[in-house]
């Protein structure tokens, strides 16, 4: 069945534990798709989400199911919210591989939505320097208003973005305007920060024109000390995406983690564009 509301899904992944990816699920649904019934004198609305990961031969690899409750005040809020695009996200867990993840979500008797997505998940076995994937944003904020909400987030299991204080959430499009305050997030795993004697982590950071491959941006190898916890293999970092440089078009960024010992990873890529 084919759906009859158009969204946009993107599947960044980060490692839990040597072999097991988590998958960090991002979706932008148009807000006026959720149906709304009046319910105790409030405007509220349910949409169901279940989501499968395919393997090559058809078998299931991981799933999930959700049902998302909106609840606003009256008809203004109601009318308000419809306006924009509704932004969910959710995490499951996965072995290395390639997979087709299919996502369908459904809102009352009207609303039916579907959606695939490609995801090569990177073999990673804890023993040497590696990389997450890239997730894009233009969304952070302060962890210290967000406390209840992290709280929730715990409490369901699950991880949130967090680098130097900041929340940051993925975008679902990697569409971003001039003005907006852009952010590229990326985990590096180095087994030998957790050693003794543990070795200083630098990261090559390139913005490139997709069209004509001219090269906006190459930082040689930033300084990643301040993100780094004592015993800590997992090392966050976010840097700051120079968008109000860069002119309307369509861009890659690609990152790449190389430590004192010269340990160092491939590059990692994400598509953006600019309007």
């Amino acid at each position: 069945m084919a759906g009859n509301v158009t969204a946009v899904i993107r599947a960044p992944y980060f490692y839990s534990a040597p072999g097991v990816a988590r998958v960090h699920l991002v979706m932008d649904i148009p807000s006026n798709s959720l149906q709304f019934d009046k319910v105790k004198g409030k405007q509220h609305a349910e949409m169901n989400v279940l989501g499968i990961a395919y393997k090559a031969d058809g078998a299931v690899a991981a799933r999930f199911s959700d049902t998302v409750n909106v609840d606003l005040d009256g008809k203004k809020e109601m009318e308000e919210f419809q306006k924009g695009s509704y932004h969910y996200e959710n995490q499951f867990e996965i072995a290395s591989g390639n997979y087709k993840l299919r996502v369908v979500f459904s809102s009352g008797s009207k609303t039916f939505g579907k959606l695939e997505n490609a995801m090569n998940i990177l073999p990673y076995d804890g023993k040497q320097i590696s990389l997450s994937s890239i997730a894009l944003s233009n969304t952070l904020v302060k962890v210290s208003d967000l406390d209840t909400a992290l709280d929730s987030q715990l409490l369901e299991d699950r991880k949130p973005l967090i680098c130097r204080g900041f929340q940051i959430q993925p975008s679902a499009s990697n569409h971003f305007k001039k003005t907006d305050n852009g952010v590229v997030y990326i985990e590096v795993y180095d087994p030998l920060l957790a050693g003794e004697q543990p070795p200083q982590l630098g990261l090559e950071y390139r913005i490139v024109d997709k069209k004509t491959g001219e090269q906006k941006l190459d930082v040689g190898v930033t300084d990643t000390k301040d993100n780094i916890k004592a015993g800590n293999p997992v090392v966050p970092i976010a840097l700051r995406i120079p968008l109000d440089k860069l002119p309307p078009g369509a861009y890659q960024v690609a990152l790449r983690a190389q430590d004192s010992l010269n340990n160092t990873t491939d590059f990692h890529a994400a598509d953006f564009d600019v309007e």
